[in-house]
């Protein structure tokens, strides 16, 4: 029971505030002013609402700002990682020009090398068959020399 009278007291207070506030607006002329207070309250709620839209405008302008942004920093790294590559291949295609032009100095090198060894060879051999000639001819004259002199000594006898 208890707890049900304070209730009922609750409410009698409720009641009694409410009359009482209505009572104060028409003495103080407040309540005929309540249509006008009415209005601005909705206007003012109307531009909490559009600031309110304003502002979330202005965050996604700004997010969509910062976002472009980044896209555009990305694709300054993107193109200076391109620039890099391409300068990257262009030094390694250098460096392999660099090597098979010194293979092919060395094997030019050794190309020369082996020609002038194989016309030594060639002139060795050439002067081989010429000492070959030239003793074969000797010793056919020195042999037919030998047969003309005794021919020439038998004939002398």
């Amino acid at each position: 029971m208890h707890s049900s009278c304070k209730t009922a007291r609750i409410s009698l207070v409720l009641g009694f505030c409410s009359k009482m506030r209505v009572v104060l607006q028409n003495i103080s002329g407040s309540f005929e002013l309540k249509e006008e207070y009415d209005r601005l309250m909705r206007e003012k709620e109307g531009a909490e609402q559009e600031t309110a839209f304003a502002c979330n405008c202005q965050k996604g302008y700004k997010s969509e700002r910062k976002q472009l942004k980044e896209q555009k920093d990305e694709a300054a790294r993107f193109d200076a990682r391109l620039r890099d590559k391409a300068r990257l291949w262009t030094e390694f295609y250098l460096w392999q020009l660099f090597h098979i032009q010194a293979n092919m100095e060395e094997v030019s090198s050794t190309t020369q090398n082996l020609q002038e060894e194989s016309q030594e060879m060639e002139e060795a051999k050439f002067q081989k068959s010429v000492w070959y000639i030239a003793s074969a001819c000797d010793s056919f004259v020195l042999g037919n020399a030998g047969v003309e002199s005794k021919r020439n000594h038998a004939f002398m006898r």
